[in-house]
């Protein structure tokens, strides 16, 4: 949103007069001008042949992802835990069938 307005110089209704205009005399200056060029080439890096950054999370906060990816890991030692089990009973009721035919 400040972004924009930044890059188009067309003022929100939200920011206030005084504020607008210190803002536009900031963004002026060479110091933030260097410090845009910086941010930039730095968001836009190779990362040593990666690329740059991509984010696909969508409207999701990395908490929520988080959250969700915890809950799948839980479940699914659930379902090893289950078919550890099961696999279990299975041994012990061969063995046991086993041993009375010994």
């Amino acid at each position: 949103m400040v972004s924009t307005a930044r890059t188009t110089r067309e003022q929100p209704p939200w920011i206030g007069e005084t504020l607008w205009g210190t803002m536009c005399a900031y963004w002026d200056t060479e110091a933030a001008q260097k410090r845009s060029r910086t941010y930039s080439k730095a968001r836009l890096s190779d990362r040593n042949g990666i690329g740059p950054p991509v984010h696909y999370s969508g409207p999701k906060s990395f908490q929520e992802i988080q959250d969700e990816l915890v809950s799948v890991s839980a479940d699914s030692h659930k379902l090893e835990f289950s078919v550890f089990c099961f696999q279990s009973n299975i041994v012990c009721f061969l063995v046991s069938m086993l041993s009375s035919y010994v």
